[in-house]
């Protein structure tokens, strides 16, 4: 049992919506946000009713993944997971846990693909949002950048240096957000025969960039393709964006002191900066 280690919040850097299409997308682990198990120290000693429904869902197709029999007995002994990720934010607060319930109560990952774990940790992932891509889980798990090729095949950004991601920030709209309904309007949106150009012009920026920052060459194009991404976004992504950022967003494009991106599905929660490195105003970030 690894109890005391800390499962980290996951935030996706690029690749929002388009990776629904088999586009690339490069997710890192958050060292702002983090969760761990811990027992309640309470006589009576309470299951949490959040993780007792989702035993009960597990039991149903992941009771060859995990151990449920110790983690209902854990739950009994007044088991919970302490976290400080918020809710609704997306920077992965049910990935981390789940996680955290694969690594401690099953997951063995002796001979295992990164494609079938991500794969089983999506199954377990599902009851917080009906479908599951696995990658936040895996990132949290794995504690190290992922990068995703197509559909399927999945790396480790291990020659991704951290000094390369000294010039992000996230900002916070202080709205939470619903995931499901944003990617359907998303869906809508990629039907729309006038904006494929700007979705197939989305993909090469964002790919691009992606390949930059594994592999370290051409950092000093970043700027140049993370405005790019921006100025796209904010034309084509608006009810993804909230009104308390759209002028903070607006104002940076201009300025072209700082850019703003979606982070995740946008619609609330964080939203991706990048500060030019010669820009010395305020923007209120909070650490990656």
């Amino acid at each position: 049992m690894v109890m005391s280690r800390k499962y980290h919040g996951k935030i996706l850097l690029f690749g929002e919506y388009t990776i629904l299409h088999g586009g690339e997308a490069l997710a890192i682990p958050s060292q702002q946000f983090y969760g761990h198990w811990i027992f309640k120290e309470s006589k009576e000693k309470p299951a949490n009713q959040d993780l007792k429904n989702w035993l009960d869902y597990l039991k149903d197709g992941c009771s060859l993944i995990l151990d449920l029999k110790h983690f209902e007995e854990d739950l009994n002994r007044g088991l919970i997971f302490q976290s400080n990720i918020p809710l609704g934010n997306g920077v992965g607060s049910s990935g981390a846990i789940t996680a955290a319930l694969y690594e401690n109560y099953g997951g063995c990952r002796v001979m295992k693909s990164l494609g079938q774990i991500k794969q089983e940790l999506s199954l377990i992932e599902s009851f917080f949002h009906g479908q599951s891509s696995g990658i936040d889980p895996l990132v949290s798990l794995l504690h190290v950048p992922v990068r995703i090729i197509g559909l399927d095949q999945i790396e480790i950004a291990d020659q991704m240096e951290e000094s390369m991601l000294n010039s992000f920030f996230l900002l916070d709209s202080g709205k939470s957000r619903n995931t499901r309904s944003l990617v359907i309007q998303y869906l809508k949106m990629r039907e729309k025969p006038q904006l494929k150009r700007a979705f197939d012009e989305l993909e090469i920026y964002n790919q691009t960039i992606i390949q930059i920052l594994c592999s370290g060459n051409g950092i000093d194009k970043v700027p140049f393709y993370f405005k790019m991404i921006s100025r796209l976004q904010y034309e084509v992504f608006q009810p993804m964006v909230v009104t308390d950022i759209k002028d903070i967003w607006l104002n940076g494009l201009i300025s072209e002191n700082f850019y703003i991106k979606l982070c995740g599905a946008g619609g609330g929660g964080f939203y991706l900066g990048y500060k030019n490195s010669e820009y010395n105003g305020s923007i209120p970030p909070v650490t990656l």
